[in-house]
C-alpha cells in the first residue's frame, strides 16, 4: 500500500503531465482512478489517527505505569510502519528486527513477549500484540528492561487500541455523523413518554474540563460511570436519569427545584449545577443543555 508521500508525488507528476498535454486522456483518465482507490486504502487504514496526540497520550500514559522504554501502534502492511509512538525513538530499529520474527506467527488477541538475546540487547524484553480491523493489521509493541513490567497492564492498552481501531473501522461514514442532530433525536423521544409541563432539570459539573485536564481515557470513563451510578442512587426513585454528555445530566421528574445538588465519591465531594425547567418544548431542551 502508498504511503501519503507517495500518492502526494503521484498526483504531482499526473498534473505535470497534464498541463504538459504529455499524456493521453484516457491514460490520465487511468491514473486518475488509481490515485482515488489508493487514497481510499490510505484513508481506511489511518481511520481515528486524525488524533494522533491522543493516542500518543495512552502510549506516554502506559511508558510511565508499566515501565517501559518506549511504546508503538504501528500498522502491518509489507513492513513494520509507524501510526503513534511514545519513548526513545532510538529502540525503533530493535521493534522493526523484532517485527520479522512476530508476525511469522500471526497469532491475534494475546500478549507474548519475545527476550532480545543479543549482547547489546541481553536486558531488553519485546512484548506484542497483534489484532484486526477490517481488512488491516495493527501491532502494539513496548519494549523494557524492567522486572517489574507487568503483561496485564500492557495487555489493557492494546485492548483500549483495538476497541478503538474496531470502533472506527465498523462506524459507517465517522466524518459525515451529525452529533446535534442525533442529540436532538434523542430528546424527542424521550420527552414523547412525559406529558407537557412535566419538571425536569440539568445537572452540569463546572469547570469539568479544568478539573479533568489531567485524566486519562481510561480514567475519565470510570468516573463518568461512578458520577452517573451515584447521582442515580442519590436521587428521588421517581427521577430518571439520561446522561446527554459525560458529565451533564437531564433529570426527569425533577420537583425538588434545587440550584445546587452535592453528591460525594470516594470521599471527594462533587457539586452540581442545576437548571431547573418544564418539557413543553423539545427543542427549547436541546438549546438549553448545549448552551451551559
Amino acid at each position: 500500500m502508498k504511503t501519503a508521500k507517495d500518492l502526494q508525488r503521484t498526483i504531482k507528476e499526473l498534473l505535470r503531465d497534464m498541463l504538459a498535454g504529455s499524456i493521453p486522456a484516457e491514460r490520465a483518465a487511468e491514473q486518475y482512478n488509481a490515485i482515488k482507490s489508493d487514497f481510499t486504502d490510505l484513508s481506511e487504514a489511518f481511520t481515528n489517527t486524525d488524533s494522533a496526540s491522543y493516542i500518543k497520550g495512552i502510549l506516554y500514559r502506559h511508558n510511565v505505569h508499566n515501565l517501559s522504554k518506549a511504546t508503538g501502534l504501528f500498522l502491518l502492511d509489507s513492513s513494520l510502519r509507524e501510526i503513534s509512538f511514545s519513548g526513545n525513538r532510538k529502540l525503533l530499529p530493535i521493534l522493526e528486527e523484532t517485527a520479522l520474527s512476530v508476525f511469522k506467527a500471526r497469532r491475534y488477541g494475546q500478549a507474548e513477549k519475545i527476550n532480545l538475546a543479543s549482547p547489546k540487547k541481553k536486558e531488553i524484553t519485546c512484548y506484542h500484540f497483534l489484532f484486526q480491523s477490517g481488512k488491516y493489521t495493527y501491532a502494539v509493541m513496548s519494549i523494557t528492561s524492567s522486572l517489574y513490567f507487568e503483561i496485564t497492564r500492557f495487555q489493557k492498552l492494546c485492548l483500549i487500541m483495538e476497541k478503538l481501531y474496531r470502533f472506527a473501522y465498523d462506524l459507517p461514514f465517522p466524518r459525515l455523523v451529525n452529533l446535534r442532530s442525533m442529540k436532538l433525536d434523542t430528546f424527542h423521544q424521550i420527552i414523547a413518554g412525559y406529558p407537557p409541563g412535566t419538571t425536569a432539570g440539568i445537572y452540569s459539573i463546572p469547570n469539568i474540563q479544568q478539573v479533568l485536564s489531567h485524566v486519562s481515557s481510561a480514567d475519565f470513563w470510570e468516573i463518568h460511570h461512578t458520577i452517573k451510578e451515584s447521582l442515580g442512587k442519590s436521587l428521588p426513585v421517581e427521577c430518571a436519569l439520561h446522561p446527554v454528555s459525560p458529565f451533564r445530566f437531564l433529570v426527569i421528574n425533577d420537583n425538588t427545584m434545587k440550584k445546587k445538588f452535592s453528591i460525594t465519591i470516594r470521599g471527594i465531594i462533587v457539586s452540581f449545577i442545576i437548571v431547573n425547567f418544564r418539557l413543553d418544548d423539545p427543542a427549547a431542551l436541546y438549546h438549553l443543555i448545549w448552551g451551559l
